[in-house]
């Protein structure tokens, strides 16, 4: 796990194959970990947790967008593979402790 916008996770290409690569996913905009104010810091690590507990150790399904972007990482939609629970934009109340 990154942060609240960015996982790292191993992508199966057939044949006992595997790549490990950064996926932004799409629809989120979580606040960053190391900059902004006290305040915006600590609601990115409520994003990252809140993350974690969708999707840490399971297996999930992407669906990337075509483009690649400057930070060296994929676009994507997500879905657990479990439960086929969408990856979505968290309710923004929730995350922010109000």
């Amino acid at each position: 796990m990154i942060d609240g916008d960015t996982v790292e996770v191993a992508v199966d290409l057939g044949m006992r194959i595997t790549r490990t690569v950064r996926v932004r996913i799409l629809g989120f905009d979580a606040p960053e970990l190391f900059s902004g104010t006290v305040e915006e810091r600590a609601d990115g690590q409520r994003w990252k947790a809140a993350l974690e507990e969708m999707v840490l150790g399971q297996q999930v399904y992407l669906r990337t967008e075509k483009d690649r972007t400057s930070f060296d990482r994929y676009l994507a939609h997500i879905w657990r593979a479990s439960d086929g629970l969408y990856v979505a934009l968290p309710d923004k109340t929730m995350m922010m402790g109000a």
